[in-house]
């Protein structure tokens, strides 16, 4: 780049000196001819001037008088001089004009003697070569210009001025473009490198993030701060799909650890029925045994295998709410109503509990699956008979507040401690580990419960005092809400 600049400068130069060259030529031509139109009367003048003629035959120096060349200012004094005087006063004029332009000038009779000069002339200087070939031509000496007038008689006149000034200024002319030139291209390479290191950092960014995508940072996204350039527009695209990549990996994350966790379960809570069943038959193949002892070893089979059924169903139901599989229909359903029949088909079971059951409804309905409803009501009513003390009582509540159908379930039992309230929705935790193992319960009917309630776009919440009781609360958005808010989804 520097070359090329360098050679561009020089070539600049040349042309710019050769332009320069030609417009001195020019002028110092003009120059001559005053000199020669002044060389009147003198023994030479004649020559000089036909030298002049058929050199520049059209010039109209030639056919001027010599006080045609000069300014008027001092025209009317030198009127009143005598002719010889006028004349002699006008020469001097027009080569003091020439003298003070910084010209030079000089003439040489066939004897290269000297014949006419001005004061400026060069001490160094000599006569050039007669040429009858040429009339004009012009020659470099030095740091002059000179234009050197020959006649066929070998008369040579020359008029020369110095280049320094002019040289100085094509140097400073040229040192100035080549600087604003340096400076045009530096500035041209820093905007430049500024334009694509600004063009290149968005893709840097996306491949940065791309990379920390790749090797697992799913949540990682493309910083997007101008979204109407095609960059940005590229990055929002790709940040999207980013986020339908995390969705689809967080889906496939969740649905592996649910089947995990179902096989997990299924085997810790399987384990204790299949022994109890291999020990009865391997107990009933033992030895022989009467009718009665067979009857009640497969009695006791039977009983474990329904439980295990319980389990297992209850098992697939919970996977297949947690994994939002489940196909029941919906509609708008009487919450009220399906807690009444939930309550009535525990009742026996109540009183059997010596336990005592209140319902208090109001007309509420709820968007959901009636059957799934009816089974939130039959698990925490159960619960609340189940964990009650003889002689307790169980307060089942129905109504409509802030725009949710509400279902509590309050009981004055046993009560759950603090340490366990965090944990009562876990599948199979039992806050009593004794009595839940021995009362044929699975430990999945809250899991299940909460479950159901989440499907339903609700929350369940648990308040409870150690040996006062507990309260479940259900909040599920009133059918008209879920209506309105699918109106406005769509």
């Amino acid at each position: 780049m520097l070359v090329v600049l360098a050679a561009f400068g020089l070539r600049l130069y040349s042309l710019h000196l050769q332009n320069r060259l030609q417009l001195i030529d020019q002028e110092l031509q003009r120059q001559l001819i005053f000199v020669a139109s002044t060389l009147q009367d003198t023994e030479h003048s004649e020559a000089i001037r036909a030298a002049a003629t058929a050199a520049l035959p059209n010039s109209p120096l030639l056919s001027a008088s010599p006080e045609d060349s000069i300014d008027r200012t001092n025209q009317e004094h030198r009127n009143n001089l005598p002719p010889e005087a006028r004349h002699d006063a006008t020469k001097r004029a027009l080569l003091d004009a020439i003298t003070k332009a910084g010209t030079y000038y000089i003439g040489w009779a066939p004897d290269d003697s000297v014949f006419f000069k001005s004061d400026l002339v060069p001490n160094d200087i000599l006569p050039p070569p007669k040429n009858s070939n040429l009339l004009f031509h012009a020659q470099t000496r030095g740091d002059c210009r000179e234009q050197i007038l020959t006649s066929s008689s070998g008369l040579r006149l020359l008029v020369g001025r110095s280049l320094k000034n002019d040289l100085a200024q094509m140097r400073s002319v040229v040192w100035q473009t080549i600087l604003s030139g340096a400076g045009v291209m530096a500035l041209g390479l820093i905007g430049g490198w500024w334009l694509a290191t600004h063009a290149t950092k968005p893709i840097k960014n996306i491949s940065a993030t791309a990379e920390k995508i790749a090797s697992g940072n799913l949540a990682e996204r493309i910083n997007v701060s101008d979204t109407d350039s095609e960059l940005g527009q590229l990055a929002g695209i790709l940040n999207a799909s980013f986020d339908h990549v995390q969705k689809a990996v967080t889906e496939l994350q969740e649905a592996l650890e649910r089947q995990s966790r179902f096989v997990a379960d299924a085997s810790h809570e399987l384990r204790t029925p299949v022994a109890v069943v291999l020990a009865e038959a391997s107990s009933a193949l033992a030895r022989e045994r009467t009718p009665d002892e067979y009857r009640e070893a497969l009695e006791a089979c039977c009983q474990t295998a329904r439980r295990m059924r319980r389990l297992v169903e209850s098992l697939l139901l919970l996977a297949r709410v947690e994994a939002g599989q489940t196909s029941n229909p919906r509609a708008v359903c009487e919450l009220d109503r399906i807690t009444q029949e939930a309550v009535a088909l525990l009742r026996s079971i109540a009183n059997e509990q010596c336990v005592s059951l209140q319902l208090e409804t109001q007309s509420t309905q709820c968007f959901g699956n009636s059957d799934e409803l009816g089974q939130i009501g039959m698990n925490l009513v159960s619960n609340a008979i189940h964990y009650n003390r003889p002689g307790g009582a169980v307060l089942v509540s129905v109504d409509a507040e802030d725009g949710f159908a509400v279902l509590r379930v309050e009981d004055n039992g046993q009560g759950i401690p603090k340490e366990s309230l965090p944990h009562v929705f876990e599948r199979f935790y039992r806050v009593d580990q004794s009595r839940s193992s021995t009362s044929g319960r699975l430990g999945l009917g809250l899991a299940i419960t909460k479950a159901l309630v989440e499907a339903h776009s609700g929350t369940i919440t648990v308040t409870s005092v150690l040996g006062e009781g507990s309260t479940f609360t259900v909040r599920l958005p009133l059918a008209g809400q879920m209506v309105a808010d699918a109106t406005c989804a769509t």
